[in-house]
């Protein structure tokens, strides 16, 4: 049986990188950056002021002190986006606002709130003079052309997702259109005689179709787009006919849940297995044991657990990597800490992922983790009350209250 990090390797070397395009900056936020972007200008473009003050000259108060204040002229008043007019010489500074550039012969900044005048300051009057009682170094409180981002250095690399920050990093250097991944197609279907659709009454032995929720959301969260084949009934020719609908619709990758194990209405192995396109199907994990891989028509195909959670971790696990790695994103794996065990955990040797909620212990100050409550596969609202995955490494069964565990933290 294949280990989590050997099945992930083979499904990954099978895939390949989708087509990018080219967006406006405002359409594509949280989308992957298909080309290096290199900064056509430094970021600060300019050297400028940090602070509400006065650009000085910092030999001029060198000597300041609460005993012995330094006056200094005040000769020019200088707001964000306006070209200074003067040159500072001995004893003068300019007044300046955050932002601005700053004047010839200023090499640093007084804040406002270190001066004082005989003259109220407001927005509207500056000071024709202004004392100074201490001293303040070269450099001080001024933002230096490019301490951000260097004229052509790498701004961004490709494979970088577009978080807010980033687009606003892209629009500072004033680039309105970027080069990025296209979503992945995922065509997603649920098989099982059990599943009716939301909206349809429940009788005897039926179950509404959470999965093909759960998966689109999962997939629209990694950047792609789901592709909903609706529910499939345990029949290899239903099954047939809704990947044929798959291919035709352009789907990149196809996601099935259930129907993978070894069940006589296992049926989406048996036609995946008829056409002898099945890589593998069971992983040494739990939960989700029973997952397939393979291709239909030359799409890969990701056959996932029927029992909710163990679609989701089996999600987690393959088919978020793989969309981030068709996208060009190496980093998929989520954000990881070490926490301390609150309590004894059992499991059964496979590597093992424990539904928890990992919190700041204050008393300690480290990260503390427990259960978020029943761990069954079937147990959705254990899975909802989690904002971790605890790892146990495979062939570890027992860990005790007080030992550390790797811990993936989930969105909230």
């Amino acid at each position: 049986m294949l280990s989590v990090a050997e099945a992930r390797s083979r499904i990954i070397a099978r895939l390949q990188p989708v087509a990018a395009e080219t967006l406006d900056l405002a359409a594509a936020a949280g989308r992957i950056l298909a080309q290096p972007v290199f900064a056509p200008h430094a970021l600060p473009p300019f050297a400028n002021s940090a602070m509400d003050g006065y650009a000085v000259c910092a030999a001029d108060v060198a000597a300041a002190s609460a005993a012995a204040p330094v006056t200094l002229r005040v000769i020019e008043d200088i707001g964000a986006g306006q070209i200074p007019k003067s040159t500072l010489s001995a004893g003068t500074v300019a007044r300046i606002t955050t932002g601005a550039l700053l004047p010839a012969g200023a090499d640093a900044v007084i804040p406002v709130e270190w001066t004082g005048t005989d003259l109220p300051q407001s927005a509207q009057f500056c000071p024709p003079s202004i004392r100074v009682a201490q001293p303040l170094e070269p450099g001080r409180f001024i933002r230096a052309a490019g301490s951000d981002v260097p004229q052509a250095s790498l701004a961004l690399p490709a494979g970088a997702r577009l978080s807010a920050a980033a687009v606003g990093l892209l629009a500072a250097l004033g680039i309105g259109r970027v080069a990025v991944a296209s979503r992945v197609r995922v065509a997603v279907l649920s098989t099982g005689n059990e599943l009716v659709p939301l909206g349809a009454p429940l009788t005897a032995g039926k179950i509404h179709n959470s999965n093909s929720y759960t998966l689109a959301a999962l997939i629209q969260e990694a950047g792609g787009t789901a592709i909903d084949l609706g529910i499939v009934p345990d029949s290899v020719a239903a099954v047939e006919l809704r990947l044929a609908d798959a291919v035709q619709q352009g789907a990149q990758l196809i996601v099935s849940s259930a129907g993978v194990s070894m069940g006589n209405l296992d049926v989406v192995r048996q036609t995946l297995e008829k056409t002898q396109r099945v890589e593998f199907w069971q992983v040494n994990m739990r939960p989700g044991k029973p997952v397939l891989f393979g291709a239909h028509n030359g799409v890969p195909f990701l056959g996932l657990p029927g029992n909710p959670v163990s679609a989701i971790i089996a999600f987690e696990l393959f088919a978020r990597p793989a969309l981030l790695h068709m996208s060009g994103c190496a980093q998929w794996e989520r954000p990881a800490v070490m926490a301390r065990v609150a309590a004894d955990m059992q499991s059964d040797g496979r590597e093992t992922y424990v539904r928890a909620r990992v919190e700041l212990d204050e008393h300690s100050g480290e990260l503390s983790a427990r259960a978020s409550g029943g761990q069954d596969s079937h147990m959705l609202g254990a899975m909802a009350s989690a904002n971790a995955l605890l790892i146990i490494p495979a062939g570890v069964k027992s860990v005790r209250a007080g030992e550390l565990l790797k811990a993936w933290l989930l969105p909230s």
